[in-house]
């Protein structure tokens, strides 16, 4: 049975990936506009993947969101000089990581992601 905590932090950072695009606004160069859609679309692409993995309770999806927390902390270092946009994502981020940090390291969490 998977804890709603899984579905309800999964469908938050499903939203909250796909402010990775307002990153985009930042970039000035037409040529560098494409590159940078292209690359954000391939990370973009891939944190579904491994939050497929993670909903589904691969104890390496957890593992590796786990990890990802400590890079939204450090993330939120760039806050000030966002637009309102990535301001959302980088706090949204932040929170979210909050509590996956505690959550991620409970009985139950452990439990459901070691099967």
């Amino acid at each position: 049975m998977r804890p709603p905590e899984v579905t309800v932090t999964t469908w938050l950072m499903s939203v909250l990936n796909l402010f990775g695009y307002a990153l985009l606004l930042d970039v000035r160069k037409p040529r560098s506009v494409l590159t940078a859609s292209l690359v954000f679309t391939l990370m973009i692409a891939a944190g579904y993947v491994v939050l497929w993995f993670y909903w589904h309770g691969y104890n390496w999806a957890r593992l590796l969101v786990f990890a990802t927390c400590f890079l939204c902390f450090y993330n939120l270092r760039t806050v000030a000089s966002s637009n309102i946009l990535v301001k959302v994502m980088l706090v949204g981020e932040a929170t979210v990581a909050v509590f996956l940090v505690y959550w991620l390291n409970t009985t139950q969490a452990k439990d459901f992601f070691q099967k």
